[in-house]
């Protein structure tokens, strides 16, 4: 941050820069004070007496030094110099999320500007220039100021038409309105357009949990196959894992003499459970079967609990997997988030206090927790039928 110093009939805005050996720097001017027990150099600049002026010059000053320091562009005017700006922060700012900003930038030049693709660099074009991956995004538009509210308005609107779903709208709604926020912080334009569409509202749809019959039938379809489909079954029915934390397990997580399933971040990798929680998760009698004929296999304790093709399986190969499960199965309106669902919902039924539920989930409040736990119509029914025998006829 800069500072200020009055002399005379000015203004004077101050600043320090780091060089080298500045004491023996000959290309520093005298006036300049030098420090040598930290390197740095104290610079000013005279500025406008008048208060308003040197508060704008200063805080224009400040901003454009911290974005020097950053590494983004200072014209703050064309597109392209936008792309490289929000893809550079979001890669330093968003380690979790920031393959989904990127993401929702592809869709949006590739369905507002589909004659952009033509210029995608193939892979082996990429591994000899990776710095131009993103060179074909930034020839979309010529300005940031070029994109209006109907540019918005027609994005979301084929992006409809092309079946996309309510929420990955949602998604995509709140990274290019950050965006666009980002370039109002940025001074690239004034306004942010997609605070002019409203936002895509989510599909109310009713999240259920699986019976115990459908529970057997995805569990022998799940037996017939050899490609870890079964144990992924009992890790989300047994265990409540999330997919992710699935396919992320490793054999160390499995500890048989605690009996339990120790659910840990990645150490120095770049993968960490929700939250960046570690909890403990007793096993059943079923799921520690299992495990211990998983653990049978040689390995070390690094490596993957369920073994992949390239090493741990990947959430959206998973995801397939189990589609088609439950389409063998014959089990209709059911995700693996339902498998948590379901975990969730048996163990309060069994009369498990919310809180260890809350401890085994995941969960970060105990709200979240009780969304999880369902009640069926039946077991409604027959709370009504104890009910109606204690009131008066």
């Amino acid at each position: 941050m800069s500072g200020k110093r009055y002399h005379g009939n000015k203004i004077y805005l101050t600043y320090k820069v780091k060089v080298a050996n500045p004491k023996f720097n000959p290309a520093l001017p005298p006036h300049y004070k030098t420090n040598p027990r930290h390197l740095w150099v104290s610079k000013e600049i005279p500025v406008s007496k008048n208060p308003e002026t040197f508060k704008t010059y200063k805080t224009n000053f400040d901003y454009d030094r911290e974005r020097r320091g950053l590494g983004l562009h200072n014209d703050r005017k064309t597109w392209g110099d936008f792309v490289a700006d929000l893809v550079r922060h979001s890669k330093a700012k968003k380690l979790k999320t920031h393959l989904r900003d990127i993401g929702t930038l592809k869709n949006f030049v590739r369905v507002l500007r589909p004659e952009c693709l033509k210029h995608q660099l193939s892979m082996n074009e990429l591994l000899k220039n990776p710095e131009a991956k993103f060179n074909y995004m930034k020839m979309a538009f010529a300005k940031v100021t070029d994109i209006s509210y109907q540019e918005i308005q027609t994005y979301f609107e084929k992006r409809k038409v092309e079946g996309a779903m309510a929420g990955t709208l949602r998604g995509e709604y709140a990274r290019l309105r950050a965006a666009f926020e980002m370039s109002i912080e940025w001074k690239y334009r004034l306004d942010n357009p997609v605070l002019q569409y409203p936002q895509p509202r989510a599909a109310q749809r009713r999240e259920r949990f699986l019976n115990l019959k459908e529970e057997e039938d995805l569990l022998k379809a799940a037996s017939a196959r050899d490609s870890g489909e079964w144990l992924f079954a009992l890790l989300f029915l047994d265990a409540g894992l999330r997919l992710e934390e699935a396919c992320h397990a490793r054999r160390k997580w499995v500890e048989l003499p605690r009996n339990a399933l120790a659910v840990t971040p990645w150490e120095g990798e770049d993968w960490s459970t929700k939250n960046y929680l570690i909890r403990d998760i007793p096993l059943t009698r079923r799921l520690r079967a299992a495990l211990t004929i998983a653990l049978k296999r040689s390995g070390a304790p690094k490596d993957p609990l369920i073994p992949g093709p390239n090493g741990i399986w990947h959430w959206r190969t998973m995801e397939k997997h189990f589609t088609a499960l439950f389409k063998t199965a014959e089990i209709k309106g059911a995700t693996i988030h339902t498998l948590r669902h379901t975990f969730c919902t048996r163990m309060h039924r069994k009369g498990v206090r919310l809180k260890t539920i809350k401890k085994w989930m995941g969960h970060q409040n105990i709200q979240t927790t009780e969304i999880y736990c369902h009640v069926d119509d039946q077991e409604s029914q027959e709370e009504m039928r104890r009910a109606d025998q204690e009131m008066p006829e």
